[in-house]
């Protein structure tokens, strides 16, 4: 099973599985999301929630680490359909490593820089992926994910900081070479990409008047280690950054 979409993966760095989520389950993952945002966040003092401007309750583009705060993330992420899938794609044992919300609001949505999450996971070996499970329609218009095929297979770039809110640090000498590559994923409500920590993907602003949201549920290989502490230098920097700028 899925034999075509692991070839993908390992091939492009990332796969595509149309309707891996029914609209019966997806409603409630939706509904509980809603609930999650008018529930729980209000009571959550944690740099993982984030607004394009605090003073405005729809312009909340991110939620990290839902599963801490919610047993509903909770038991989403433990599903061991994904567990299964991860290690199939991942060629190693999964464990799961987070559950975030990553939205575009209309008009304002601002685009991401490309990059590559494993210089973020700091992972040895970097062995890891994202789910990325549609809730709203992305295409061209309201900032679908775009990858850069195979880039998995090229190791780490240089990265630098980022001047996008969320996402801290973007590819430094990301070119022409790269852009003709990219391929741009459009999904339906339900479909869900899966990509290798390694795979170079950017976004684009939502222009339009549509939400665009996706559900974010990382794996890493159970073989590679994390180096905490460059993981916790970089969150006490980039904390520090944000808060006096403003932004939490």
């Amino acid at each position: 099973m899925y034999e075509r979409e692991i070839e993908d993966f390992r091939r492009d760095g990332f796969c595509v599985f149309p309707q891996y989520f029914t609209p019966s389950r997806l409603a409630e993952v939706e509904a509980n999301l809603q609930r999650y945002i008018r529930e729980v966040v209000p009571a959550l003092d944690t740099p993982g929630t984030m607004y394009e401007d605090v003073s405005e309750p729809n312009s909340l583009f991110r939620l990290e680490k839902m599963e801490q705060n919610d047993a509903f993330f909770r038991n989403l992420e433990s599903d061991p359909a994904f567990a299964e899938l991860a290690g199939k794609l991942l060629d190693d044992a999964a464990v799961p490593h987070g559950t975030h919300m990553f939205a575009k609001a209309p008009l304002i949505g601002a685009g991401t820089p490309p990059h590559q999450d494993g210089y973020y996971f700091k992972l040895e070996p970097n062995n890891a992926l994202t789910f990325w499970l549609a809730i709203d329609r992305a295409d061209d218009e309201n900032g679908c994910v775009r990858y850069v095929a195979g880039s998995h297979q090229d190791g780490l770039r240089p990265h630098a900081k980022s001047q996008s809110f969320g996402f801290s640090l973007g590819i430094t000498d990301f070119g022409a070479a790269d852009s003709d590559r990219e391929r741009p994923v459009i999904l339906d409500p339900g479909d869900m990409i899966a990509h290798h920590c390694l795979t170079i993907h950017r976004t684009d602003d939502n222009t339009t008047q549509r939400l665009r949201r996706a559900m974010g549920i990382v794996f890493f290989g159970a073989t590679s280690t994390v180096n905490k502490e460059a993981t916790r230098q970089h969150a006490r920097e980039v904390k520090a950054e944000w808060k006096s700028a403003g932004r939490l």
